[in-house]
């Protein structure tokens, strides 16, 4: 339960080596699965404690694009194609560290100017897919990765809220 401990704990990994991660997982192909099995690769190549690093990046990617529908509205596909409008987010991510702020300042540039009929709006439920660090946490500790996060957040807020009270024990 020690190895528990320190999970817990862990910070954010360094937004460059998360970048950097998912260039490498780009590395020799432009397929969308093969980019999945690499980045499994190379997260399984990681410590747990990397992992939870990993993933607590990847979140606050996620939640810092905001609203999914700034960026494409699946119920513009057939029913039978739609996927979750988050799973654009993923995509974004997937692109690489430019493109991500690119697209975040300005979500046109999610799309080809010239080709933007073209674009295969019906595999973005693909990238869904793209994080896999809860499956790779689970193989490697056998613990799931959304629990320890939960936890990681309440001890946050634990943290928090003492600093809190020192601070007004302090201004009395």
């Amino acid at each position: 339960m020690e190895q528990e401990k320190d999970i817990v704990c862990c910070p954010e990994m360094d937004e460059n080596i998360f970048w950097r991660i998912i260039k490498n997982s780009q590395a020799q192909t432009s397929e969308v699965n093969r980019q999945f099995d690499r980045l499994g690769d190379i997260l399984r190549g990681l410590s747990p404690l990397q992992i939870v690093g990993f993933r607590l990046t990847m979140d606050r990617l996620f939640k810092k694009l905001g609203d999914a529908y700034l960026y494409w509205n699946p119920d513009e596909l057939p029913e039978d194609q739609r996927s979750s409008a988050d799973d654009i987010k993923y995509l974004i991510i997937s692109m690489g560290e430019f493109k991500y702020f690119e697209i975040r300042i300005n979500p046109d540039k999610l799309y080809h100017p010239y080709y933007k009929d073209t674009w295969a709006l019906e595999s973005v439920y693909l990238y869904g897919k793209l994080d896999c660090s809860s499956e790779i946490f689970q193989e490697k500790t056998g613990e799931d990765l959304d629990k320890f996060i939960e936890t990681y957040h309440r001890f946050e807020e634990l943290e928090q809220n003492e600093q809190q009270d020192h601070d007004q024990e302090m201004e009395q």
